[in-house]
């Protein structure tokens, strides 16, 4: 039982690393996506000179796939988007792990919920995000028309968190088994509690039993 549960707290000691190197690596896409998209508002219109003539910065980006500079815009919109998420759901990650190594168990009832309440923002969170970064995909893109026919054929401003929604239904699954746990051992600690009263009083029992006597 001992080596199960040394196990179980070493895959915890991993998801915890796991989780805040992942949170690390999403604060820094955030950063970098923020300091590209204020970069290139800044200077996307200065001119440079090429052999093919005088273009603009922000038209050195521009490929089959980025259009116009508002499909830039909206891509780097869509990654801070995306970084933003793991951060905010890979933090709680950590905070969830840091408390059951200090627990020393899974099986607890408040670990149980802060479990389920991730499990519930993994879910959540990304379909909010993915509403969001549609509304914005139709504002920075309802005035260019010829967008639209690249957009349906390449899916390049789709935003799914597929991961995140069955990592978010795994730990809802993870918090009931858990949870039950805790019931269990709640259960064994009553038993092993009447069964010590019992004890008690047949030992009393015994013992007036033999005064009399």
């Amino acid at each position: 039982m001992k080596k199960t549960l040394g196990t179980i707290q070493g895959l915890m000691r991993l998801g915890r690393v796991l989780s805040i190197v992942v949170l690390v690596f999403s604060i820094i896409g955030m950063v970098g996506c923020a300091i590209g998209g204020v970069a290139l508002y800044a200077t996307g219109d200065m001119v440079i000179e090429t052999e093919e003539g005088n273009i603009t910065l922000g038209e050195v980006v521009y490929d089959e796939l980025m259009l116009t500079i508002e499909m830039v815009y909206f891509v780097i919109i869509v990654a801070f988007i995306a970084c933003m998420t793991e951060v905010i759901i890979c933090d709680r990650m950590a905070k969830y792990f840091k408390f059951e190594l200090n627990e020393g168990t899974p099986f607890t009832f408040e670990g149980a919920k802060k479990l389920k309440k991730v499990g519930i923002l993994a879910i959540v969170l990304p379909i909010v995000m993915e509403l969001v970064a549609g509304v914005i995909g139709i504002i920075l893109l309802a005035n260019i028309p010829e967008v639209a026919p690249e957009v349906a054929g390449t899916g390049s401003t789709e935003i799914t968190f597929a991961s995140s929604l069955g990592t978010g239904v795994m730990m809802l699954i993870f918090a009931l088994i858990f949870k039950h746990g805790a019931e269990l051992n709640e259960a064994q600690k009553k038993a092993n509690m009447e069964k010590d009263a019992l004890e008690k009083k047949v030992e009393s029992a015994k013992e007036r039993r033999g005064y009399y006597y």
